[in-house]
């Protein structure tokens, strides 16, 4: 699935609630009830270590990390209840979303200063 199916799906409120429910079954006991961390990372912010594009969080879900103890969910869960997991996280985030800069060149007589 891609990134940008992943990002719509968490605009879907159906989505969010059935992954929400998988995750306050499952990746709970690790991550938090509300997502802060614990044995396992804080899933709130968009810097993940090992990607944080939406594509790879569902990736590293499906995969696991199995010698961190994490299993490999692809062999619990099918691929659309792995999405709605991660639409669930990404529902979830803090902070800037899509943050974006531009910078501007200096005015031509700020030169002469």
């Amino acid at each position: 699935m891609d990134d940008v199916t992943l990002q719509e799906l968490s605009e879907d409120p159906v989505a969010v609630r059935l992954g929400e429910e998988i995750y306050q079954t499952v990746c709970f006991s690790c991550h938090g009830h509300r997502l802060e961390g614990g044995t396992g990372f804080d899933l709130r912010d968009g810097e993940w270590i090992h990607g944080s594009e939406p594509s790879s969080i569902l990736k590293r879900i499906a995969k696991g990390f199995p010698e961190k103890g994490m299993v490999a969910f692809e062999a619990v869960y099918n691929e659309s209840t792995l999405a709605n997991v991660v639409a669930f996280l990404l529902s979830e985030r803090v902070g800037f979303r899509e943050l974006q800069h531009q910078v501007f060149p200096a005015p031509a007589e700020a030169s002469s200063w």
